[in-house]
């Protein structure tokens, strides 16, 4: 993926973000529209997008690339639980995230 084309979509999604928020401080989008917009987004745009991501071809290199993904984010996902076990390790049992009890009830 081409640099250029990564700060293009990010340059286009930071005036969207900024055209709905002066809009909506203009009050001419208001909760009414902002649901059905979040209807149409969810129930039209989205599910068509994710079926478009799909429309590529496949080859060794992007299973090599979606598995070495795949393999980061575990690895990140493990880190981040230990930091976390040492960050919190002060406070007591009953308060711990780690606690499963804490978290059900």
């Amino acid at each position: 993926m081409q640099t250029s084309f990564v700060i293009q979509q990010v340059t286009v999604l930071a005036i969207l973000m900024a055209v709905g928020y002066i809009a909506t401080k203009k009050n001419i989008i208001n909760e009414d529209i902002s649901k059905g917009m979040t209807q149409v987004l969810t129930a039209i745009a989205l599910p068509a997008l994710i079926i478009s991501s799909f429309n590529m071809s496949y080859s060794k290199d992007t299973l090599r690339g979606v598995l070495l993904i795949f393999v980061y984010s575990v690895g990140i996902h493990v880190i981040t639980v230990l930091i976390s076990k040492i960050l919190f390790i002060k406070y007591p049992k009953e308060k711990s995230c780690f606690n499963i009890w804490y978290i059900i009830s």
